[in-house]
């Protein structure tokens, strides 16, 4: 799940630049040749704006400055979690040889 979330990361940057081209293509006389031309960046948007989604309607994030927050505090806490279980294995080995 950190990994996809930091996969996200820079969404809301591409988005926020990719309004002008947005505009651009609501302009454009020729829609298709507009797209064909601009490919590329218009994917970059659509990838953008779909992250965006998720990201609000999963965990409410809606800020590049949440989202890497978020992400630190789910490592803050992955590391908890790792750290108790590494304690709970050494116990439960210790407890093994000592029978």
């Amino acid at each position: 799940m950190i990994y996809d979330l930091q996969n996200k990361t820079g969404s809301f940057e591409v988005y926020k630049n990719s309004a002008s081209l947005m505009i651009s293509l609501k302009k454009a006389k020729n829609k298709m040749e507009f797209k064909s031309k601009n490919y590329k960046e218009i994917i970059k948007h659509d990838v953008a704006k779909k992250n965006i989604t998720q990201l609000k309607d999963d965990f409410g994030i809606e800020s590049e400055s949440e989202l890497t927050s978020f992400i630190n505090e789910l490592k803050k806490d992955r590391d908890k979690i790792y750290k108790n279980y590494t304690k709970l294995q050494i116990n439960r080995l210790l407890n093994v040889s000592k029978v």
